[in-house]
């Protein structure tokens, strides 16, 4: 009886440390989307981070680091309440389209640029 109790324990704290952690690496991942897609996001979290990083209490590097770290994670968790993961896939379908848009009209410039040239080397006196 007692061995079932303990393995169920044990069985439900790996799986609550499994969510955690998982949770964890979404809201990093969807973190690292904004701060690669949005400039305005990036920076003003830049300058709050430096902000912080000046403003510790400590004279030792690893503490600090640590510090940094857990920083970050309270940062991506802040995120993660506003629903980061959808508005991060968002963020990613809007900058594909900007991107494919940007790429079609420059394929399209291109592909007029090369008629332009083609008809310059059949027809050499014509404009």
């Amino acid at each position: 009886m007692w061995l079932t109790i303990l393995l169920l324990l044990v069985v439900l704290v790996i799986w609550w440390q499994y969510r955690f952690s998982h949770r964890k690496r979404i809201n990093l991942q969807a973190y690292a989307i904004y701060l690669l897609l949005s400039d305005q996001i990036r920076d003003d979290h830049q300058l709050k981070f430096f902000d912080y990083l000046v403003n510790l209490d400590t004279d030792y590097p690893l503490k600090a680091a640590y510090l940094a770290t857990g920083a970050v994670e309270r940062m991506s968790s802040e995120l993660a309440e506003k629903g980061s993961l959808i508005s991060a896939a968002a963020m990613i379908q809007q900058v594909r389209r900007q991107w494919v848009e940007e790429l079609t009209k420059e394929d399209a410039d291109r592909s007029v640029q090369k008629a332009i040239e083609r008809h310059h080397r059949r027809h050499p006196d014509q404009p």
